[in-house]
C-alpha cells in the first residue's frame, strides 16, 4: 500500500494521438494529475548497443492512464515517457506505477 501523502507533486500528462507529416509527436490535451517526481540521471543500454539517458523517475497512481511515448510536463521541464512498470504487491495488486522519463524531443519519434 502507497502512504496517501506519497503522491503530492503535479505533472500534466499529454496523451500520444499521432504523428504528423514531419514524424513528429503530436499530443492530445493535457491532463493535470498527483504523483511523485525524481529528477536523477541514469543511462541504460539498450539491446541495440545504444545507450539512453534517464533523467526522472515518476511514481503515479495505479488508476492512471498513461502510456510509453505521452507527454509528461513538470513544471516548465517537458519529458517522454520511455519506460512503464507496474510493481505488484504480495497479493498480486498493482498499487503504483513507475514510469521512467527522458527528455522530450520536438523532433523525436
Amino acid at each position: 500500500m502507497t502512504p496517501l501523502g506519497f503522491f503530492n507533486q503535479s505533472i500534466t500528462v499529454y496523451p500520444k494521438t499521432a504523428y504528423n507529416r514531419y514524424a513528429r509527436v503530436v499530443v492530445g490535451a493535457g491532463v493535470n494529475k498527483d504523483c511523485r517526481f525524481q529528477r536523477g540521471t541514469k543511462v541504460i543500454m539498450l539491446p541495440t548497443g545504444q545507450t539512453k539517458i534517464i533523467e526522472a523517475i515518476l511514481y503515479a497512481k495505479a488508476d492512471l492512464d498513461i502510456h510509453i511515448n505521452d507527454r509528461v510536463d513538470y513544471g516548465s521541464d517537458k519529458y517522454q515517457v520511455f519506460g512503464l512498470s507496474e510493481p505488484v504487491d504480495g497479493n498480486g495488486v498493482v498499487n503504483h506505477l513507475k514510469l521512467t522519463l527522458t527528455k522530450w524531443q520536438e523532433t523525436s519519434i
